[in-house]
């Protein structure tokens, strides 16, 4: 953002009279029984002087919740307590719920309602992701010095967040992606440099130097489908892959409820899965599908079942 000069842009908006708040922040990965609060951790990059610097973490509530969308920062002058006032855009959201084994990858609004099932208290995670625009220049250095970019719908994603460092002491990594196939390959970079979303043909992500030691890393190389759709009693999964490997197949119901799961030996080639409902699961009605690889999703699917 040229004008606020910061990675992610938001309206910010100081909370004038805070006595009667309660606490909003512990740094915490788990939900509280009352307020189902879910905790992402995330940077704030202020620029100031010629240097990124800044952190927090942002406090999602969900539906049923007792707090709104919250952000705690502090950026080495300054500490405080702000409302975050932004455009109820398109983001990409991910959610893991432990309690039911359900991990969604979706686009949603800002405006966030998920409920959990199965437990009082949860171990939930979530994280809000601006869209990247494809000529949009990002400055990506994050805690475990990777940066990732994923794909949703043909669209670019900033999926890890991430802090500044100023030395060349720590190696740099991103991934670069080719839409087309799937293929996922990492590239080692040894200085500190920005990342540009290039929007070509491939929507991939270059570097604007040079890289050093290319690596490869696990692909995703398949391409798959389910029939019937809608079904009765029984359901095919069809699954093309380029290599072998163990997958998870889970059936959600439009809760988010699971509601059968199997495990499948994926093979190169051509493989042909049949999920079966028995005459006691009375399920019906719009259900999700996904595949599940190495506790990644890697396909999913909407579904009817009369």
């Amino acid at each position: 953002c040229e004008d606020c000069k910061t990675v992610q842009c938001f309206e910010i908006k100081e909370e004038e009279n805070c006595d009667d708040c309660t606490e909003p922040l512990t740094i915490s990965s788990t939900t509280e029984d009352i307020c189902r609060r879910v905790w992402w951790e995330w940077d704030y990059l202020k620029y100031y002087e010629g240097y990124y610097y800044s952190s927090g973490l942002i406090s999602i509530v969900p539906e049923g919740g007792c707090q709104d969308y919250s952000i705690a920062w502090d950026d080495g002058d300054v500490s405080g307590f702000e409302r975050i006032i932004s455009d109820p855009g398109t983001y990409c959201a991910t959610i893991y719920d432990p309690c039911c084994n359900v991990e969604i990858h979706t686009c949603w609004t800002i405006d966030i309602n998920y409920t959990w099932y199965g437990c009082n208290t949860v171990d939930a995670f979530i994280g809000i992701n601006p869209e990247v625009n494809p000529d949009q220049i990002l400055s990506l250095v994050s805690e475990n010095w990777k940066a990732e970019i994923i794909v949703i719908n043909e669209k670019l994603y900033l999926q890890n967040t991430f802090q500044n460092i100023d030395s060349v002491e720590y190696d740099l990594y991103h991934v670069l992606l080719d839409t087309k196939i799937g293929k996922i390959a990492m590239k080692e970079v040894l200085q500190k440099e920005n990342l540009q979303v290039d929007n070509n043909e491939e929507n991939s992500v270059l570097m604007k130097e040079h890289f050093n030691n290319p690596k490869v890393v696990e692909t995703h190389d398949i391409k798959s489908r389910v029939f019937p759709n809608p079904f009765e009693n029984n359901v095919v999964i069809e699954i093309n892959s380029a290599d072998n490997f163990p997958a998870t197949i889970f059936v959600y119901d439009i809760l988010g409820r699971k509601v059968l799961s199997k495990n499948v030996e994926v093979h190169e080639g051509k493989n042909n899965f049949k999920i079966e409902f028995n005459t006691n699961n009375r399920t019906s009605g719009l259900l999700t599908i996904t595949i599940v690889r190495k506790e990644k999703i890697i396909d999913s699917f909407k579904v009817i079942k009369r």
